[in-house]
């Protein structure tokens, strides 16, 4: 999987989640979207020095996977759906330049403040409203 450039891993159905802890030695690695229940966050995608575009959809983790993103070079694009809730370090994602967040849970605010970084130039926001509202500002 050396010459691997983009890697899609589904996972269907609503019983099972995927246990994604492997070693993967795919160095030029630039695009992985993970989609389905996960056990845990893998740690592998966190070591991905080429990882550009990363896209975590009805992974229905419990904690926020941003922690370990937070030293990941290159990363410009980051896609988040269906998390429970998120939290932007300082310094945090330095080359991010496209956020995407899709029905956050928890989410009573858009994230802000010294954690995103300025040079982001798209952000998307869809949130399907229950009892919260989200403060912009």
């Amino acid at each position: 999987m050396q010459h691997l450039e983009k890697l899609y891993i589904v996972g269907h159905g609503d019983y099972m989640k995927m246990d994604l802890h492997f070693d993967v030695f795919a160095p030029v690695l630039q695009k992985v979207r993970l989609m389905g229940r996960l056990k845990k966050f893998p740690n592998w995608v966190a070591k991905l020095q080429n990882l550009v575009t990363l896209s975590l959809s009805f992974t229905q983790l419990t904690h926020d996977p941003l922690p370990l993103l937070k030293d990941v070079p290159i990363l410009t694009h980051l896609y988040l759906y269906h998390l429970k809730s998120i939290v932007i370090e300082d310094g945090a994602l330095p080359s991010l330049e496209k956020l995407e967040l899709d029905n956050i849970e928890e989410l009573t605010e858009v994230p802000r403040g010294s954690g995103i970084n300025l040079s982001v130039t798209d952000f998307y926001l869809n949130w399907y409203f229950g009892n919260n509202s989200v403060e912009s500002s």
